[in-house]
Order: structure tokens, then C-alpha cells, then sequence
């Protein structure tokens, strides 16, 4: 950072001596929106376009510029390096009209025609704290200011409106219409045949604990463990839970973290699963259901809400949460009962989420189903 001084010693900040800036809480480096490659050519405001595309394969989303002024020419010093302080003095004397073209501005803004845009456009809406009027099929939701943790509310806001979504569509298909195309319904569809009994089953336990037939992915019995477990944790909530909180550095990339981990669960029924009890026995569901992903304004509020949710028959048994940090750090907060893992196999996962962000194959573990039919075929010692 630069700094003076006072006559009497005390110091005035100045500013940083380099050119890295904080937005929304990600570090930039505007050096490095510079320099790619084809920066230096001119366009024209209709080929904006085209500049955002390019520069969405060079640069991550929070890094690709919004706004543009244009100019003549830029100004430079008498040792021929860019006078920045004159392009920071410009844009205060520009009104919101000589400001600059959005890249968001240059197209057309297209009306939804189906319910499920409509319903997004109004989702957005409410995220953005902007009309829905200014939304358009065609617009980029991180291009009008959308971030990891918006993304994570959406997937909330859309499960109240019964869309089914991941935080990990939002990030691949970030336009509106595509985004819509990509989003289910919850309604009931075709699933292949299952016998008889395994559907009267499933639909008991969705009549009986209020549990969509058309997410039941599968049933089987608890384990002697599990049943134990659960037992002991409705006579004391805090009973064999294990709540741990994270730090991530600001230089963690969020959005990579988030689909990492939306992919640990796709992969681990058992992350996915409830244990419920009917007349005749205890039993573990596990459901195609997605990360229902928390956030909080601090990590003291997350924890203090987060202690309070009590881990029950029929209730999810492990829980995720973000909470950024005011340096641009995020604090990741796993939550889980110890029906769900032990300790080896708690690495086990850790080990499957760092392949998963770094994105290199890793070894699947074998599917909990097949211990307990194990378990079942020998428990008489046969």
C-alpha cells in the first residue's frame, strides 16, 4: 500500500500500489483483464457481444468487465505507461447515460413464453432487487450480479415455486432460457418398473412421513448402528452430531467448491438419505434430492441456527452451508449425524471432494446398499 504523512508523524493511507480491487468480496487483479490477449483491439459497441464471449474463455465470471466507456484515446504519462488516476477521475464527472454501455444493454430484452421463465425472471428479480421488466430470456444471471451465494438462494427460491434445480445448472446454463430449459418440475415422472411390494412400500412411506413418491430413489433397512444412533440423538439433540466449520482462503474458487461438493452428494446415497420407522421397522430412504444449501449474514448466526435444527426420524441428516466472510473468504459449515459416517469414511469423502475440485478421477466407493444387504444376508450367522 502507499501512505504520507502528517507533520506530526501520524500516517494517511493512501491507497494499494498495485492495481488488485475487492468486488463482492472476490480479489481482482485488473492486470490480468488486461492482458488478455485480444484486449487491445477496438470494437464497436455492436460487437460487445462477441468481446463478452471471448473474454468469458480467458476470465472467470467475476472478473469479465460490465460496463464500458468509450474514449478516443487513452491517456498516458510523460513515460508512456496508462495514466490511471485520469480514468478514475472520469467516470465520477459521467452521468448513468454517458456511463457507459452494459454488455446486458446491447441485445434485445426478451420476454419469457413459458411458466417455468416466468418464474425464474420473477426468482431473479427478487435476487437482483431489479424489476422484472429489465430481465430478459436472453440476459446472463451473473452478467446482472448474481454470485455463488445468490445462486445458492435460488435453488431455494425455485423449490418453493416447484422447480427443481442445482447450484451446478445455474453455473452451466447461467442464461435464463437455457436455465429453464434444464429445470424439472416436481411433478411425478416415468420411473422404471419396480415389483410390487418395493411400491407399496414407497408409497407407505410417502403417504406416512409426507415424502414425493418421485424422489424416493430407494428403501432398505437401518443397520443395528443406525437405529441406535438415531435413537439416542431424539432423547438429546446434540447426541452423536458432528457439526465443523471450514475456512476457505479468498483464493478458493466458490463456484468450484460448490459443484465439487454437488457432485460428492450425486455420487454417496448415503448423504442423500433419512431414517424413518413404519409399524414394523426402521428404514433408511434415500432420495434424489439436491444440497439444500444455507447461508447466513455471519458464521455466529449460522451456528446458533444451525445448533437449534435437531436431527430426527425423517429429517435430512446431513447439512451444508456457506457463509462469506468479510475479506472475501468463505467459511464452509458440514453438519452431519453420525448415522451417515463414521471417521474413515468421513475421509473417505474429503479424499472424493478434492478429486472432484481438482477435477481428477477418483475411486468411487462401493454403495452403502451392498454392506447392509451384507449385513442382512449373515446377521444370523449364516
Amino acid at each position: 500500500m502507499t501512505r504520507s504523512y502528517h507533520a506530526d508523524g501520524s500516517l494517511i493511507f493512501v491507497g494499494r500500489k498495485d492495481t488488485q480491487v475487492k468486488l463482492h468480496g472476490q480479489r481482482i487483479e485488473l492486470g490480468e483483464v488486461e492482458s488478455c490477449k485480444e484486449w487491445g483491439k477496438e470494437f464497436e459497441n455492436s460487437e460487445l457481444t462477441r468481446l463478452r464471449d471471448y473474454l468469458s474463455t480467458c476470465l472467470p465470471t467475476a472478473m469479465i468487465p460490465k460496463h464500458y466507456i468509450s474514449v478516443d484515446s487513452i491517456p498516458v504519462l510523460s513515460s508512456g505507461k496508462m495514466d490511471r488516476r485520469s480514468l478514475r477521475q472520469l467516470s465520477p464527472t459521467l452521468n448513468s447515460q454517458q456511463l457507459g454501455v452494459s454488455l446486458d444493454e446491447t441485445s434485445e430484452k426478451l420476454p419469457p413464453t413459458s411458466t417455468k421463465e416466468y418464474k425464474l425472471r420473477k426468482i431473479w428479480a427478487a435476487l437482483l432487487d431489479t424489476g422484472e421488466e429489465s430481465i430478459g430470456v436472453n440476459d446472463n444471471f451473473f452478467h446482472l450480479g448474481g454470485d455463488s451465494i445468490s445462486a445458492i438462494k435460488m435453488v431455494a427460491a425455485a423449490r418453493k415455486n416447484n422447480l427443481q434445480l442445482t447450484v451446478a445448472q445455474i453455473f452451466d446454463y447461467p442464461l435464463l432460457a437455457d436455465l429453464a430449459l434444464t429445470t424439472t418440475t416436481e411433478s411425478i415422472s416415468e420411473a422404471p418398473q419396480k415389483s410390487r411390494e418395493a411400491t407399496d412400500l414407497a408409497e407407505l412411506v410417502s403417504r406416512e412421513w409426507d415424502i414425493d413418491l418421485n424422489s424416493i430413489e430407494d428403501i432398505y433397512t437401518a443397520t443395528p448402528l443406525q437405529k441406535g444412533l438415531i435413537a439416542l440423538t431424539t432423547r438429546n439433540h446434540k447426541t452423536n452430531t458432528l457439526q465443523q466449520v471450514f475456512r476457505l482462503s479468498a483464493d478458493v474458487d466458490i463456484d468450484r467448491f460448490i459443484a465439487a461438493w454437488e457432485n460428492v452428494v450425486s455420487q454417496n446415497a448415503i448423504l442423500r438419505t433419512r431414517i424413518i420407522f413404519t409399524r414394523s421397522s426402521i428404514l433408511q430412504v434415500v432420495l434424489r434430492e439436491n444440497i439444500d444449501w444455507q447461508t447466513a449474514v455471519s458464521l455466529q448466526e449460522y451456528l446458533n441456527r444451525d445448533n437449534g435444527i435437531a436431527f430426527d426420524y425423517g429429517t435430512r441428516l446431513v447439512r451444508l452451508g456457506l457463509v462469506p466472510d468479510r475479506d472475501g473468504a468463505h467459511y464452509f459449515i458440514w453438519t452431519n449425524h453420525h448415522s451417515t459416517c463414521d471417521g474413515w469414511s468421513h475421509f473417505g469423502m474429503l479424499d472424493m471432494f478434492g478429486g472432484c475440485y481438482e477435477r481428477v478421477e477418483t475411486t468411487r466407493s462401493p454403495p452403502f446398499k451392498n454392506f447392509v444387504a451384507y449385513f442382512e444376508e449373515n446377521k444370523d450367522g449364516n
